[in-house]
């Protein structure tokens, strides 16, 4: 089941990037959205976060990160469409 959405995700990243190329203004605005959208900030700061920065069980301090970092990006997305 798991190999199967492999391909499906990889399909997706060219029109996921090409659309966000296309819907940003300035240039170093599409560059930043295009780095963040690759770099996959999110698996890198969950993976350091939940390994070994905070304490297992209830992992609080790491939630408390994720989801402040999630509202600041649909906060800066929502300033990219406006």
């Amino acid at each position: 089941m798991a190999t199967s959405s492999i391909p499906g995700a990889s399909a997706v990243s060219p029109a996921i990037t090409s659309w966000i190329a296309n819907n940003t203004a300035p240039h170093v605005r599409r560059a930043s959205a295009i780095a963040c959208i690759l770099t996959n900030i999110g698996g890198i700061l969950a993976t350091w976060l939940l390994g070994s920065l905070s304490l297992p069980s209830r992992y609080t301090s790491a939630t408390i990160v994720l989801l402040v970092s999630f509202s600041g990006l649909r906060i800066a997305a929502a300033g990219n469409v406006v």
